[in-house]
């Protein structure tokens, strides 16, 4: 089993884009999965977006089979992320890495082979399971189970960027937080942001900080409720002046 997990992680290493085996800036802690050298534990999932005239430009995912991992995004430096590279540890449920694990049932190509579709970002998608191998790179994929997981990756990187939004907006533009969690909310509504506790953080400061609107901390401490994270009732919606 070494040497195969070995001769596996190897090409994982070889797989992923050239930019990732590159050194991280020295105040961001290297992900497992941009190592080279470093040998993969099973059950890994590794995705990774690239879409240039986005932000962020870059932003993926390495979640291990017990629901742990690492959100990483590069692009524009920020008062926030100077290097302009984001590092988040993550946390998903049961039912989230069962969708995340669907992809790994599939074997052949991900990429479509219809023509003319538009360009929605570089995807590659990469599984160590159990001693299972499967890697591949897409723009757009026809594949259902493909599709899946990496809507699934999509949702969770929404409600990290949410995040990152609402923590610059409440140091340095309050006034946009209301629209901001109304669509967060919105996302949360249709399935298309996941894993609300991934930014409990900043969504527990909201619903505290009596410098922001009633309507925002009405609506952090009902996110935080509905997920079962209210600490104590001075954070529940009742308790917010409405």
């Amino acid at each position: 089993m070494m040497p195969k997990l070995l001769a596996m992680t190897c090409c994982l290493a070889l797989s992923l884009p050239a930019v990732a085996q590159q050194p991280a800036p020295p105040s961001i802690p290297e992900p497992h999965h941009l190592s080279p050298t470093l040998q993969l534990p099973v059950d890994v999932i590794v995705f990774d977006l690239r879409r240039e005239a986005l932000e962020p430009k870059r932003w993926g995912f390495e979640i291990h089979a017990d629901g742990h991992g690492r959100y990483y995004a590069q692009g524009a430096p920020t008062v926030e992320a100077p290097s302009g590279t984001v590092w988040q540890d993550v946390t998903v449920s049961k039912a989230t890495m069962e969708r995340l694990l669907a992809g790994a049932q599939h074997d052949d190509r991900c990429e479509t082979r219809a023509k003319h579709i538009a360009n929605t970002g570089q995807k590659t998608l990469s599984f160590v399971h159990g001693d299972a191998w499967f890697t591949c790179s897409f723009n757009f994929s026809d594949n259902e189970a493909v599709t899946k997981t990496e809507e699934t990756f999509q949702a969770l990187a929404e409600t990290i960027q949410f995040g990152v939004r609402l923590q610059h907006e409440r140091r340095f533009d309050r006034l946009s937080l209301d629209p901001e969690m109304e669509s967060l909310e919105g996302e949360l509504k249709g399935g298309r942001a996941l894993e609300i506790a991934n930014i409990a953080p900043i969504l527990k400061s909201l619903a505290q900080d009596e410098r922001v609107i009633d309507r925002v901390r009405r609506r952090a401490a009902r996110m935080l409720e509905s997920a079962g994270l209210t600490q104590n009732p001075s954070q529940s919606q009742e308790a917010l002046p409405r």
